[in-house]
């Protein structure tokens, strides 16, 4: 896997196959798009990639997104990187308990492309403000 040192990357781990290529064309030319279909899948690729962003399902197979915030917020290794929680729920009591358990944003399904993209640009320069590097 190749993966250009120069732009941030993105790992987006959805169950659903259709999720997985609107989120990755939507993104993939601005950022480093990695995409997996399960949590399993994205706690084994944590070990080797550490992305700048990890854009999670609540309904993942193995493990819901719940589940995965936790284990990720627990660990050292993975703790400081930024998550933004996607679902197809939209009781607001969903939001409000992964905007609890640390998560950066809460995007409800279906989104489009063009909203996705938006929504990671403001984390990032949400980010580069902070760190005093935002233009």
């Amino acid at each position: 896997m190749y993966i250009n040192e120069q732009y941030k990357t993105i790992i987006i781990a959805d169950h659903d196959a259709a999720n997985l290529i609107i989120a990755k064309n939507s993104l993939d030319d601005i950022y480093n798009v990695i995409t997996v279909p399960s949590g399993k899948t994205l706690l084994l690729l944590l070990k080797s990639i550490k992305p700048d962003l990890i854009l999670l399902d609540t309904e993942l197979s193995e493990m819901d997104g719940y589940e995965i915030i936790d284990t990720l917020k627990r660990s050292g290794e993975t703790a400081h990187i930024p998550l933004i929680l996607l679902s197809a729920n939209i009781d607001p009591e969903c939001g409000k308990k992964a905007l609890g358990m640390g998560v950066a944003d809460y995007i409800t399904k279906p989104f489009t492309g063009k909203f996705l993209a938006k929504r990671v640009g403001m984390h990032f320069h949400i980010v580069a403000q902070k760190e005093g590097k935002a233009k």
